[in-house]
């Protein structure tokens, strides 16, 4: 199978060109990750899809590639298959979707978008690959190439060694470690630097609003945020973490599931008030 150097794009509105060393971690600058909790919706469109490619055949591979994730057990991600007869063509993008679709291409197989959105509220992505219908099919090349194409939406760029992304058929034990360090299980910890006496916050929600910001350790259970470190998320500065679970309710507790010191996780509650912060309970 034969990738086109149009797999080199822009970030954040055109996915593909990230180069890294090792499966993860991922740049943060990118701003691609599929946010935790979002079930990563397929959809597609036969719309002008080339006669080898047969809304029977599309469907099977659709089916595999759920199979597939579904295989690798991996609690932070859920790919389901849904609508497989948008009729709109590339214009079928939704919230939480990967939307599949045919275009008439010269030099080029696929390529993905992949799209940060906000209601202000919540965040959510949208994700386009369009296949090229200029290009002969099989059904091994068209798994193939969403599958490569799936990783970039997911937040892959090209890595060193055996890979989806370099021409591998599937999905290779590079790229299932990246998944796993991406998306699996404590993938969303936040860390206690020790050396700084620092916690980064990239998301939480407050009064309506969401923030990043840092905590000062001070001793004992007391915490403060660190002068300069609050910024406000919006359309204007979307997330960098996929990690979004994090809110200060209506009585001023945090709860913080995991947070790791020294390569242990423990969960964590603080009250916030008069700017501070207090540890109200914690464990293992």
């Amino acid at each position: 199978m034969k990738l086109s150097a149009s797999c080199l794009f822009a970030a954040a509105t055109l996915v593909s060109g990230i180069a890294f060393a090792q499966p993860a971690p991922y740049s943060a600058q990118e701003r691609i990750h599929w946010i935790d909790g979002q079930t990563v919706t397929i959809t597609y469109s036969p719309a002008g899809a080339p006669a080898q490619v047969s809304s029977a055949a599309a469907a099977k591979v659709l089916a595999d590639i759920e199979a597939k994730f579904d295989s690798l057990g991996i609690a932070g991600l859920d790919v389901a298959i849904g609508n497989r007869e948008v009729a709109n063509g590339c214009a079928g993008v939704g919230r939480n979707t990967v939307h599949i679709c045919w275009e008439p291409r010269t030099g080029t197989t696929a390529d993905a978008r992949n799209t940060g959105n906000t209601d202000g509220s919540v965040f959510w992505r949208e994700g386009t690959i369009i296949l090229s219908s200029s290009t002969t099919w099989t059904e091994a090349s068209v798994y193939a190439t969403l599958m490569h194409y799936m990783l970039h939406v997911l937040g892959f760029g090209h890595p060193v060694g055996d890979s989806v992304q370099n021409g591998a058929a599937d999905l290779t034990a590079l790229d299932i470690s990246g998944l796993q360090t991406m998306y699996g299980a404590g993938s969303c910890a936040l860390t206690y630097d020790a050396t700084l006496r620092q916690v980064e916050i990239p998301f939480v929600k407050y009064r309506g609003g969401t923030y990043t910001a840092r905590l000062q350790h001070n001793g004992g259970n007391d915490f403060t945020i660190v002068p300069g470190s609050i910024g406000m998320l919006n359309s204007a500065n979307m997330p960098t973490s996929r990690c979004h679970g994090l809110a200060i309710d209506a009585n001023n507790d945090l709860y913080i599931p995991q947070v790791n010191v020294g390569n242990s996780l423990f969960w964590a509650n603080l009250r916030f008030e008069n700017g501070r912060l207090t540890l109200t309970g914690r464990g293992q």
